[in-house]
């Protein structure tokens, strides 16, 4: 059997790689994003009575997913999972559901808060959340025997902000990109791109950049930013599949 949906919408914000936003809601619950929907559909209309609402169902679909897998390892706990077992986007069909916070609506546009969506996510539907038919205290199967997520604070080095500094005057906006996945789990995992490189030094791979940090009690220090391309790379001897090593360039002479 099949079907046809159309996206009603879509999702705006900074977003734009998955390891930009929580993997699901609740964990950073100061993002704040906007969903507006398509004009000349009469949406004014249907989102009539929606204002009031404390929270929404917003069901999505995953469109930077081109594949499923029926095994996966989720963000907690060290062992995959049935895909039907947990909120992978790697799905049969790609389509998401979170409950967000709304926090207005204006017009077709809905001003939505503590979600995990990525910028132009498309929509199919958006629905109120009732707690009283959608809020059941039951048991959560294997994440019942994981730990709980706790998120770290983030803090930079006087070097690292001047770092960060300079490449956000060239266009990067590099602490944005690696903010949330340093908040929510910073410590190494196989499917993420963090290494440990002693006792309490770790650094992280963010395209073709380097974050080197310490953790110290519950706060994520960075403390320096390195270019990951090599000496030919560097030198114009090698290509890369990335268009900026001249920003690279730049940076080294920066940091002499």
């Amino acid at each position: 059997m099949e079907f046809q949906f159309s996206a009603i919408g879509q999702v705006t914000n900074n977003c734009q790689e998955f390891y930009q936003v929580p993997h699901q809601v609740g964990i950073l619950p100061e993002m704040t994003s906007v969903i507006e929907l398509s004009q000349g559909e009469n949406f004014e209309m249907a989102l009539k009575d929606l204002e009031g609402f404390e929270k929404i169902w917003v069901v999505f679909v995953f469109d930077r997913v081109n594949h499923w897998k029926p095994l996966v390892q989720p963000p907690r706990g060290d062992k995959k999972v049935g895909v039907f077992a947990c909120r992978s986007p790697h799905r049969p069909n790609p389509i998401g559901i979170s409950a967000v916070d709304l926090v207005k609506v204006d017009g077709r546009k809905l001003h939505i808060r503590n979600h995990d969506l990525l910028d132009g996510t498309p929509v199919l539907d958006v629905k109120p959340y009732i707690s009283e038919v959608d809020s059941y205290n039951v048991a959560s199967g294997w994440l019942d025997k994981v730990p709980k997520v706790e998120t770290s604070d983030v803090e930079l080095s006087d070097s690292a902000k001047d770092q960060l500094q300079f490449l956000l005057s060239k266009g990067l906006d590099l602490y944005n990109l690696v903010e949330v996945s340093l908040k929510v789990f910073p410590f190494p995992k196989s499917n993420n791109r963090i290494k440990r490189i002693s006792d309490n030094e770790y650094i992280f791979a963010v395209k073709t950049w380097r974050i080197f940090y310490t953790l110290v009690d519950k706060s994520v220090v960075i403390s320096d930013i390195a270019s990951g391309y090599d000496d030919d790379t560097l030198a114009g001897k090698k290509e890369s599949k990335w268009d900026d090593v001249w920003l690279h360039q730049e940076y080294l002479k920066f940091l002499k």
